[in-house]
């Protein structure tokens, strides 16, 4: 059994799953696997999984017929995991692999029981403020301090799954992570990570001005929702 399995929602990333592989692959020294969701994706990243998966030992794939949601992504592959510590992080390549051992030598700093994530830095004015925006609404209607949400990669003990039942399959997954983590108490360790320019693809998030004002409104809604899973989820357990 590997000591770290590292999870990635593959949704229409075909043109980069390729040099994704490459990246982990260098690194030898670390027992871990790389488990690819494909995440009901439309173009041929299925195939490309089929070739390049018997190219190398330490990946593995799940396979969602329909895509209901980055969280359901992630979540779906994370249940799939027995290795004592697990990770998630992104296909697109915006977060560099090495991102992922950096917070596992965290982890493994700080004697475990903690939940280490990245906090972006030298990001361009636009989006940093989006994310700052993201994280002061976050703040508001949550009732406790946040800082870069969305932020990747993200890596915990596999016995805090436990904290993360009922997790909400949209694109609001990370905020209901956090939030359940920071509820418990759990420390959290930060490293700092940059967010690279995508190579394939369109972000869903940043095509226009209107783009972005939209999801801000959107993840204030969202906010409300998490918070009433949390809620929920405490009132269940006591």
């Amino acid at each position: 059994m590997p000591e770290l399995s590292v999870v990635i929602p593959c949704y229409n990333e075909a043109k980069n799953i390729p040099l994704l592989l490459q990246r982990f692959a260098a690194f030898k020294n670390v027992d871990f696997e790389l488990v690819l969701v494909n995440n009901g994706s439309s173009d041929n990243t299925a195939s490309v999984l089929d070739r390049d998966l018997k190219k190398y030992k330490f990946v593995r794939s799940v396979f969602i017929k329909k895509n209901i949601g980055y969280g359901h992504g992630i979540m779906t592959g994370l249940w799939s995991c027995k290795s004592p510590v697990l990770g998630y992080t992104h296909a697109d390549l915006q977060c560099d692999p090495k991102d992922v051992f950096r917070a596992f030598d965290m982890y493994k700093k700080s004697g475990g029981k903690v939940f280490v994530k990245g906090v972006r830095v030298h990001r361009k004015l636009t989006p940093a403020m989006l994310a700052r925006c993201l994280d002061v609404v976050a703040s508001i209607v949550m009732k406790m301090r946040f800082y870069d949400i969305n932020a990747q990669p993200k890596l915990f003990p596999n016995s805090f799954l436990q904290y993360f039942q009922h997790a909400p399959n949209g694109y609001y997954l990370d905020l209901f992570v956090v939030a359940k983590i920071k509820r418990t108490g759990i420390k959290i360790k930060e490293i700092p990570v940059t967010f690279e320019k995508r190579l394939y693809g369109i972000s869903s998030w940043k095509t226009s001005f209107m783009s972005r004002v939209r999801n801000i409104i959107r993840f204030f809604f969202a906010c409300f929702e998490v918070r009433k899973l949390i809620r929920l989820r405490t009132r269940a357990n006591n």
